[in-house]
């Protein structure tokens, strides 16, 4: 509040505004509140979104205001076809100020067969493979330099990418795969060195349905904010040909890439020296018809 006297810091913006300049919103005036002049019935379903000003790493989480840490990993729920193979993409739902985790994760082997296991954007995360047949999956993890101020890691950081060959047919994933509370090897330890729960939680809202594909998903780059090379994490459900844009705050295109590239986890490398000058910037990336958009800060 100091550096920014003549701002506050949250402001409330009506969820129904659509701004002038999405690369640039705050470049022209935009509404704070909803009027209703001579109200005379209830007004329901007037929201907003809520923007927590000097949040310029993308690091604040407005629904951590209390100290709850725990370990959460979220994956789409998906219902079973025998003979089908189909892929588990487990993803960070919360994961802060963490130094250390274990857990046991289980399957139901009559019903699943692990094919694959392939680690993701989380580095140092080990597991066992001698109790694959028996339906568990021992992981393990520790990075010695979250030893101090512990490690956190942003909602939808992949974790794990598995691929099962299905047996038996008319079951939800959630139903023979998980996490189970009970266990007392399912722990992290917090940079306190209190322990906590690890967690899978299902989505079931929108269930994968048999022969659907992971979507087109755009990562935060890491680190962030860079001065010499940042890493840009993507998924693709196919392979093809990928664009990369930068603009400026301005909406100026800066630097431009194609390539092609596999189906799957991938990233891009970027140097720091493609931008004009240190400062807040957007990259884009497009694909199969779709567009992606996070931003970056060069130091």
């Amino acid at each position: 509040t100091n550096d920014f006297p003549n701002n506050t810091s949250w402001r409330f913006v009506p969820a129904d505004h659509v701004f002038n300049n999405p690369l640039s919103p705050f470049s022209s005036p935009f509404p704070e509140s909803i009027v209703f002049p001579g109200i005379m019935a209830d007004a329901v379903n007037q929201d907003f979104v809520a923007v927590k000003i000097g949040d310029v790493s993308e690091d604040a989480d407005p629904m951590n205001l209390v100290n709850n840490t725990k370990v959460e990993w979220s994956t789409r729920d998906q219902l079973l076809e025998e003979g089908s193979e189909i892929d588990v993409r487990i993803d960070v739902q919360y994961f802060e100020e963490i130094m250390a985790m274990q857990a046991d994760l289980e399957f139901d082997p009559s019903v699943l067969e692990l094919v694959a296991i392939e680690g993701a954007e989380m580095p140092n995360l080990l597991w066992g493979e001698s109790r694959f047949s028996e339906g568990l999956i021992p992981l393990i993890w520790h990075d010695v330099y979250a030893a101090i101020a512990g490690q956190s890691l942003d909602p939808g950081t992949a974790v794990l990418n598995l691929t099962f060959k299905v047996h038996q047919s008319g079951q939800y994933l959630s139903e023979v795969l998980a996490l189970q509370a009970a266990n007392p090897r399912n722990i992290a330890y917090d940079k306190e060195q209190t322990s906590n729960p690890v967690y899978l939680l299902f989505d079931t809202a929108t269930p994968i349905t048999q022969g659907e594909s992971f979507a087109f998903e755009l990562g935060q780059n890491q680190p962030n904010p860079f001065s010499n090379t940042t890493l840009i994490p993507f998924y693709l459900p196919k392979g093809g040909e990928l664009r990369l844009n930068i603009y400026d705050v301005a909406g100026k295109l800066v630097e431009s890439q194609q390539s092609y590239f596999a189906k799957g986890n991938q990233s891009l490398e970027l140097d720091a020296q493609v931008f004009p000058g240190a400062g807040l910037y957007f990259y884009e990336l497009n694909f199969d018809g779709q567009s992606l958009l996070r931003r970056m800060i060069i130091q």
